[in-house]
């Protein structure tokens, strides 16, 4: 037993229409989900930065009994933080390429998969 078609039910130009709405849906979640990838790689990275930081200073204290001294991070953080920013743009110019491809996928080309079975 085959299950009909929404194009057996609804005249071909509204079904083609709710076709076309629900491919635009796909793409708007295409788009705002690589957005919101980069956000949160973004967050976690910062995270773990922090995270490791303090897990380095906590063992670096307990291990030599004093404070760690802040000279090597003055050197190193500056390096790490251009690192960083190079790493981010790099990102956001893979996010923007694959947002320019969801929106120009061929969901919307003419000619297209139209969905009929």
């Amino acid at each position: 037993m085959s299950t009909p078609t929404l194009f057996s039910y609804l005249s071909p130009d509204v079904a083609a229409s709710i076709c076309k709405l629900a491919a635009e849906d796909s793409k708007a979640k295409r788009v705002a989900r690589t957005a919101v990838t980069g956000m949160m790689g973004l967050g976690l990275g910062t995270l773990a930065g922090g995270a490791a930081f303090q897990g380095a200073r906590y063992g670096y204290e307990k291990s030599m009994g004093k404070l760690l001294p802040q000279t090597p991070f003055a050197a190193v953080a500056p390096v790490l933080g251009g690192a960083a920013g190079l790493a981010y743009s790099l990102y956001k110019a893979h996010e923007l390429e694959e947002i320019r491809r969801a929106l120009e996928s061929t969901d919307d080309k003419p000619g297209g998969s139209s969905g009929r079975g």
